[in-house]
């Protein structure tokens, strides 16, 4: 089966609760040998790069809220 789909490396391809490899076809294409008869092949995408994004994102978003609460309190000192 050729798919008119990218290949990128975070596709997966599924028969049956069965996975399958991926190869490159026709140059950029996607391709997944099938066996005979009919199927219903899925593919879904998990794309490692968004995963990250958002990880980076929370943590960016996070990070200020940990500063402030770690600011060491200011101690005051008696003048002798």
């Amino acid at each position: 089966l050729v798919v008119s789909e990218l290949f990128r490396p975070w596709w997966k391809a599924s028969l049956h609760d069965l996975e399958l490899p991926i190869y490159r076809a026709y140059g950029g294409f996607m391709a997944v040998p099938v066996p005979p008869g009919n199927h219903t092949i899925s593919f879904k995408y998990y794309p490692a790069d968004v995963y990250i994004g958002f990880l980076l994102t929370l943590i960016a978003f996070l990070l200020p809220f940990a500063i402030i609460k770690r600011k060491i309190p200011v101690e005051e000192h008696e003048e002798y």
